[in-house]
């Protein structure tokens, strides 16, 4: 992929006091270009007047021609403030500050930041005429609140801070990139107008062939008779996902509609999509996996092909809400944490602990974070454990609760004594009150077809023996009421499905369908359940149904989800499409990860 990068030029500009800093930030480019070109499309070419240097001795007037070639501009400053390059300008930084900041003001290009090393008191006590300037520059950034600068301390801060401003510069050039690896794809069919005849370079252009074709198909058509032209709901769909992909730093974070995101699954196979607009429908889908409406793991499926880490880096870089849903995916699918490739042997960024501690720094919202713990509750490791303790010792009521349920499940998992699991069970289920258990006890026993009306009635008599604890005896008696009309009802489940009876009911019997059960409804049946109105009877049964049924059934069922006429839910959408890409491993970790309660 190499030879589809975009170069990111960067101007690295400091006195001649900070040689070790100035390594530092070859070796922190070096390092990010080796972690992060590939995932990106972008690599980061670091230039100074040390490459002057080695070819013309320095002029200052060739320095300046390599600066205006650049992208953004780093200074970095602490006592010396330089020499006089000759002209109106003291030193040549600051020449070269000034003209970057006045190529900025014209054109917003480069970015700029600065950094300043801290200076020892007892140099603040003898300031001399270097330092003088440079506490007078600081002060002029300060007031002028134009470009913003770092304090760091020592090298290993200085590195810490330079890698963090680069790959938040990259990640906001990366909405702008075209990061397509298959400029040759061809052109959406959708109507004939006649190509651009001017030549692009796709690196540099913010969309991609495919992408940019279709645009000036769609603007075409809306400049034609609706009438003898309509345009579709499926192009103003992908009309909207390319103006998502495109927005620059300043917009609001780009978001692709439910509505939207179904009806371009609905299409793709009709569908030339580009790689880049694929990667925006996987963005789509993992801003809104939580709800379960929009198709997201054949677009995963897609883009990822070998790559096994995609969703572990989805989980450091991109906004938010894509960083959370990662997490999400990551915990259904049980999908472990892959190291990066080390770049040495003391590369920390390489082990599993560099996930865990980003995560679940301070910089980290509590939103990520909680996400993060529910996927170490469900797949972490012993060595994940310091962490963990790290962040319930915060005693942060957002997540204390998730961490302390991710360091009991860890240990759950290393323990191989049954007491253990039996005595967890014992505390949880303490303190409930005897609710006329054993009457429906009874009938799950003994009882017969027309004793199921009965055990539904039971559901609406009055509780007299209500506590506070009144909600959680409901639930149990929901559940015991769902255990006894299963067990007789069970012989004939088509029947069972079609009674008359709540929808919490219909859930919890539907979750104790066994897989002969549910593969015994016939597809109307089925699709019947499907179209009920309570969300969490669909859900049920799409689970039962992405377990036990054969994908080439599934697809029929998605196949007639699309194409009829009937009012559609997403979900059912959502759930037909994970059974029918994701491997029988992959659908049963995620029922698994489905059943618990985060």
């Amino acid at each position: 992929m190499a030879n589809s990068r975009k170069i990111i030029q960067i101007f690295l500009a400091s006195p001649g006091d900070l040689q070790n800093e100035r390594q530092t930030a070859k070796l922190v480019v070096d390092a990010f270009n080796k972690r992060w070109a590939d995932w990106f499309d972008i690599q980061i070419e670091l230039v100074g007047w040390e490459d002057t240097f080695k070819r013309f001795g320095r002029p200052q007037a060739q320095i300046n021609l390599d600066l205006d070639r650049c992208e953004a501009f780093i200074g970095l400053m602490w006592r010396k403030w330089g020499t006089p390059p000759g002209g109106d300008y003291t030193s040549g930084f600051e020449e070269e500050f000034e003209r970057a900041l006045a190529s900025r003001m014209k054109s917003t290009r480069p970015e700029m930041t600065l950094f300043f090393k801290k200076i020892d008191d007892e140099f603040l006590k003898d300031r001399g005429p270097d330092l003088n300037r440079v506490l007078a520059f600081r002060q002029r950034v300060i007031e002028e609140q134009q470009i913003l600068f770092h304090d760091f301390e020592n090298l290993k801060d200085f590195e810490d801070k330079l890698n963090d401003w680069i790959t938040h510069y990259v990640k906001h050039l990366k909405k702008l990139e075209d990061t397509t690896a298959k400029a040759d794809e061809k052109a959406p069919s959708l109507g004939s107008v006649p190509e651009k005849s001017e030549a692009t370079n796709s690196s540099d252009t913010l969309l991609s062939p495919q992408g940019a074709q279709f645009l000036r198909h769609f603007v075409a058509k809306t400049e034609r008779d609706q009438k003898a032209h309509p345009i579709e709901a499926v192009d103003v769909a992908r009309f909207r996902l390319l103006a998502g992909m495109i927005g620059v730093a300043s917009n609001d974070e780009d978001f692709l509609g439910t509505h939207d995101a179904n009806l371009l699954f609905q299409s793709r196979d009709a569908l030339d999509l580009s790689r880049r607009e694929m990667m925006g429908l996987v963005d789509s889908g993992l801003d809104s996996i939580a709800s379960e409406t929009i198709p997201f793991w054949h677009w995963y499926d897609t883009v990822k092909g070998g790559d096994r880490s995609y969703l572990c880096v989805s989980t450091l870089v991109g906004p938010q809400g894509q960083r959370v849903g990662a997490l999400i995916a990551m915990r259904l699918i049980g999908e472990p944490i892959v190291p990066l490739e080390p770049l040495g042997p003391d590369d920390e960024t390489a082990k599993r602990s560099f996930f865990t501690s980003t995560w679940l720094s301070s910089r980290s919202s509590e939103r990520l974070k909680t996400a993060a713990l529910q996927y170490l509750s469900a797949c972490g490791e012993p060595e994940d454990l310091p962490a963990l303790k790290g962040e319930y010792d915060k005693r942060n009521y957002q997540t204390a609760a998730a961490a302390a349920d991710a360091i009991i499940r860890i240990n759950l998992r290393l323990s191989r004594e049954p007491e253990d699991l039996e005595r967890i069970r014992g505390v949880v289920s303490s303190g409930f009150a005897n609710f006329s258990m054993l009457d429906i006890e009874f009938l799950r026993k003994h009882g017969e077809w027309q004793d199921i009306s009965l055990l539904i009635s039971m559901l609406d008599r009055p509780d007299t023996s209500a506590t506070l604890l009144g909600g959680i005896l409901d639930d149990r008696t929901l559940e015991a009421v769902a255990q006894a009309v299963y067990a007789i009802g069970k012989s004939r489940f088509s029947e069972l499905c079609k009674e008359k009876m709540p929808p919490r009911l219909l859930q919890r019997i539907l979750g104790l369908a066994s897989d002969k059960e549910v593969v015994g409804l016939s597809d109307q049946e089925l699709t019947e359940i499907y179209h009920s109105d309570e969300t969490h009877v669909r859900k049920a049964i799409l689970l039962k149904s992405v377990r036990a049924l054969p994908k080439t059934r599934l697809k029929r069922l998605l196949k007639e989800q699309l194409t009829q006429d009937r009012l559609r839910y997403y979900n059912v959408s959502y759930w037909l499409d994970l059974g029918i890409t994701l491997t029988r491993k992959q659908v049963l970790h995620v029922l698994e990860m489905s059943s618990r309660k985060p």
